[in-house]
């Protein structure tokens, strides 16, 4: 099992996590306050010395980090196939309703379980402890898939509520 390192400091910290940034050679995670850290700084992912690194941001972050607004972040997949992504070769997981991971070589999985219950604070820390906790057990070769992985993993507990009233509805 690899070690993994998952960041999102607070706001009073993240000037000094910004600079510690690139001198950790493990797998790298950046939520919440650790992406706000490198907002309109993404070319900052580029000088790092871990080989991989995976951003979780809902679209507000990910609006934030581009500097662009949210209403364009949600794109179909096939516009995310055809973006450049050369943020400093990161793996993307636009959390939302229907989940997107963007692998750096522009592989693009699309999760349609999602629903609305996982718009509810802390879900994405859940979702970004389980995304690091599989990238330690399966390793990084695979990322965009192992990625993928958790995030069904993580969608299908609230789905079986749904499962069950449709099984008790016959």
């Amino acid at each position: 099992m690899a070690s993994v390192r998952v960041s999102a400091p607070t706001p009073k910290r993240r000037n000094s996590f910004a600079l510690s940034f690139a001198t950790h050679p493990c797998p790298r995670f950046l939520d919440a306050d650790g992406l706000n850290a490198f907002a309109g700084s993404g070319d900052l992912f580029r000088d790092r010395q871990s080989s991989f690194l995976a951003l979780t941001p809902h679209p507000g972050e990910m609006g934030r980090l581009l500097g662009i607004s949210t209403q364009t972040i949600r794109p179909t997949a096939l516009q995310w196939r055809l973006m450049p992504h050369d943020a400093g070769n990161a793996h993307f997981v636009l959390k939302g309703y229907h989940s997107i991971v963007v692998s750096p070589d522009g592989q693009v999985f699309v999760s349609t379980a999602g629903n609305a219950g996982l718009a509810k604070g802390g879900t994405g820390d859940v979702l970004t402890g389980i995304l690091a906790a599989l990238i330690a057990q399966f390793g990084a070769n695979d990322g965009a898939r192992v990625l993928s992985l958790g995030v069904y993993l993580h969608v299908w507990p609230r789905s079986w509520p749904r499962v069950e009233r449709i099984l008790h509805s016959h």
